[in-house]
């Protein structure tokens, strides 16, 4: 935690009071949830960000989409529009949000859409995706007008929010007991090596009661590819110098993958869901241009990409190579060998709960 911010430990139980006065509300139903007759699945955290709601939701997405008609729902962090938009109807990230757009094109078979009134949303589903069968909320373990059929808790493996505090001293949104509104809690990010004493030590941290799963996931970093798709062939037994190029929460997990491919990496971090500018990318682009080196490639992340491409500022760096990483999320096995329960469980949810 930075020091400073202690500076702000007087608000916190300011902070503390007006979350629990609104979840006590809500718990109580003075303030009212609605329940939508499309079967729903919420996944958030209490913390802000960097968690990796993006490649969980899109996880769901794979494990679901043959099977049912599914639409992903989120507010639009970042877009500069107002109100309901359907991806079919834009085709600009900023006018979607970088995520869900990232969701629109990876998935074309299914339905996006965006909207901060989550349940005006869903009332417009009904007419522009009728045939809508399961409702992805993406973060929205905080919107409590919607209380969704099943929620998935995400926590990171290295900033678990049992170890964290409330804002604006910390990281949390709401208190570390807002957790047992949570059917899952997935630690996310996990090494790709996890053992039984680790897990149980977190476990005894998580305290969940006995009605939560908890589950383990770790990243997997696909291949480095083109902005056409196609894949960047990197040669290890060569000089390799990589600028790496983020506005995300948490950009280490790809500095330390592409330390794989070399020890050269030059890191550009800018808050999450950063607006690039021309200053930012002429940065880039001189250090790019004065590094001495044949092997050189500018690298970014899958939900940066959404954004940098949409950008008027991107015509400074277009020219240059640039790559991007996607990545996929994978479930550690069990005590038992079996890494399957996450799916057996979200899957049985949706098919109690299909009309």
């Amino acid at each position: 935690m930075n020091p400073l911010r202690l500076l702000w430990l007087p608000f916190v139980p300011f902070y503390a009071f007006v979350v629990a006065v609104r979840n006590w509300l809500f718990d109580a139903q003075v303030l009212r949830s609605q329940k939508s007759q499309t079967p729903t699945i919420c996944v958030g955290n209490l913390s802000v960000g960097g968690s990796g709601k993006t490649p969980h939701v899109e996880y769901l997405i794979r494990l679901l989409k043959n099977e049912y008609k599914v639409c992903t729902l989120s507010r639009g962090y970042g877009r500069k529009s107002k109100g309901y938009v359907l991806a079919k109807d834009v085709v600009s990230s900023n006018l979607l949000g970088d995520e869900p757009m990232q969701y629109a094109q990876k998935f074309p078979d299914i339905s996006v859409c965006v909207d901060v009134d989550r349940r005006r949303a869903i009332r417009n589903l009904k007419t522009d995706a009728p045939n809508t069968e399961l409702i992805l909320l993406d973060d929205a373990f905080q919107y409590r007008k919607i209380n969704a059929g099943l929620n998935i808790l995400l926590t990171d493996y290295f900033r678990p929010y049992y170890d964290d505090y409330l804002l604006p001293v910390g990281n949390l949104r709401e208190s570390k007991q807002s957790a047992k509104r949570a059917d899952i809690i997935v630690v996310t990010k996990c090494p790709t090596i996890l053992s039984s004493i680790v897990k149980d030590d977190i476990l005894e941290n998580l305290n969940p009661r006995q009605n939560q799963s908890v589950y383990f996931s770790y990243l997997k970093h696909g291949q480095l590819l083109h902005l056409d798709g196609s894949v960047c062939e990197i040669n290890k037994d060569v000089f390799n110098h990589f600028v790496v190029l983020a506005g995300i929460y948490n950009p280490y997990p790809l500095v330390e993958h592409l330390r794989d491919f070399s020890k050269d990496v030059k890191l550009f971090q800018f808050r999450d869901h950063h607006e690039f500018t021309k200053f930012d990318l002429r940065r880039v682009r001189k250090h790019f241009l004065d590094y001495f080196c044949n092997h050189k490639y500018i690298v970014t992340t899958e939900k940066d990409l959404m954004r940098l491409k949409d950008s008027p500022a991107f015509a400074v760096i277009s020219d240059l190579p640039i790559c991007y990483v996607p990545i996929e999320v994978e479930f550690h096995k069990d005590d038992k060998g079996d890494k399957n329960k996450f799916d057996e469980q979200v899957l049985e949810f949706v098919k109690k709960h299909k009309k």
